[in-house]
Formats: C-alpha cells, sequence, structure tokens
C-alpha cells in the first residue's frame, strides 16, 4: 500500500499530505461528517479566508473545466442558466469529430447498449434510411457505463465492419461521468423536481444506460 500511495501521490500536480497517518483523527471525522465524504473524491472548495465556498465542486469541474473557476455554487448557478439541452454540452472536450459533425449540420445518432446483433440492425436500418432520404447522417458509439470488456468487444467489431464512428474507453467513462456530474450538479443545486427540462433529459439518458439498445438523433 505504501508503494501505492507514493506511486500515485507522484503522479498529481497539487500538494499532498506527506502521509495519511499524519492526518489528525478529529480532521477525518470532520471530512466524513461535514463534508460527507464517503469513497468517491470529492473537491471542497475554500476562499483564501479558508471559508467553504463549495462542498463539492467536483461535478463542476467534470462538465465545465476551468471555466467554472472559481467554482463557487453562485458561478453554478450561473453557468446552467447559460447552458442549454444540446449535444455539443455532452460532447465538448470528448471528441472534436463529433463537434464538426455538429458545425457541418449533420444530423447525428449517439446511441449505446451491450448487444452487438442490435447494434448490426440499427446502424443498417439507419444508414439505409439516410440513404434513401439523402441525408447526411453521422453515428458514434458510446458505449455503457459498466461492462468495459463487453464494450471493448463491441468497439472491435464496430470498427472492423465499418458499422459507426465509435469511442474508446477514457472517451466513454468520461461521457457517462460528467452526465452523472451534472446530475449531481443539479441536486446540489436543489433542482430536483421535474419542473428542469433539463434535468428530465439528463435523468432520462442516464436511464437508458440501465436498458438495452437506445439511440438519440440529434
Amino acid at each position: 500500500m505504501q508503494k501505492q500511495f507514493e506511486s500515485l501521490q507522484s503522479t498529481m500536480m497539487w500538494y499532498t499530505v506527506h502521509h495519511p497517518s499524519l492526518i489528525d483523527r478529529v480532521v477525518i471525522r470532520f471530512v466524513k461528517e461535514r463534508w460527507h465524504f464517503r469513497n468517491k473524491p470529492i473537491l471542497v472548495v475554500l476562499d483564501p479566508q479558508g471559508r467553504v465556498v463549495s462542498p463539492n465542486a467536483i461535478h463542476m469541474m467534470w462538465i465545465w473545466g476551468s471555466k467554472a473557476f472559481p467554482f463557487t455554487s453562485l458561478r453554478e448557478e450561473i453557468l446552467w442558466k447559460e447552458e442549454t439541452w444540446k449535444l455539443e454540452l455532452l460532447v465538448n472536450g470528448i471528441d472534436q469529430t463529433v463537434l464538426n459533425w455538429i458545425r457541418d449540420e449533420k444530423y447525428i445518432f449517439v446511441y449505446g447498449g451491450d448487444d452487438i446483433e442490435w447494434i448490426r440492425r440499427f446502424t443498417a436500418t439507419a444508414r439505409s434510411v439516410a440513404q434513401s432520404a439523402h441525408i447526411p447522417l453521422e453515428m458514434v458509439y458510446v458505449g455503457k457505463s459498466s461492462k468495459k470488456e463487453q464494450v471493448r468487444k463491441i468497439i472491435t467489431t464496430i470498427t472492423n465492419e465499418k458499422l459507426s464512428h465509435t469511442w474508446q474507453d477514457l472517451m466513454i467513462w468520461f461521457f457517462w461521468t460528467r452526465l452523472e456530474s451534472m446530475l449531481f450538479s443539479k441536486i446540489q443545486l436543489g433542482r430536483i423536481d421535474d419542473q428542469d427540462p433539463m434535468m428530465q433529459e439528463i435523468k432520462k439518458l442516464l436511464s437508458y444506460d440501465k436498458s438495452g439498445g437506445w439511440a438519440v438523433l440529434r
């Protein structure tokens, strides 16, 4: 564990405690009870006076990156007011190819699932309809948030059979992590009711990950 800690520590670009044993038990209890840290990473933001300005800004970081600075709840509110539900929000920072398709005003299918036979039928049907209607159509496979080995095999098949554009492991992980971050960000701001149209779309897309084959047309 010591070697694993030192290896991880050496890759970090920020300050770390020299050794976990140096952290006082009172501090550990405070972090768990007041900042609700359990198993997943959190990013608590303090101002220069040491006051908490965000109990967990990690979701903002995944969604907007440095644009979210200074990572306050007020900044989070402002950023959401500037957003609309669109594909750019989902893929920005993940895949420039898809952003180019959007710029070229192409129709785009974002699809996922873990059934290769369904994928073959779907992509073949979509391409056939697009050709008949003379529609510029592109498709991108975004996998699943789980079943990584199965998703890797599907990506290999899609690539070999030239069924559509695909994403690799890190891009797929980032897509689903970012989408989940949007949900937690909304919850943290108290936007948990179904009157928020964007919240409805986020929950709908996350629910697709639990089902079989699915596709969303842009």
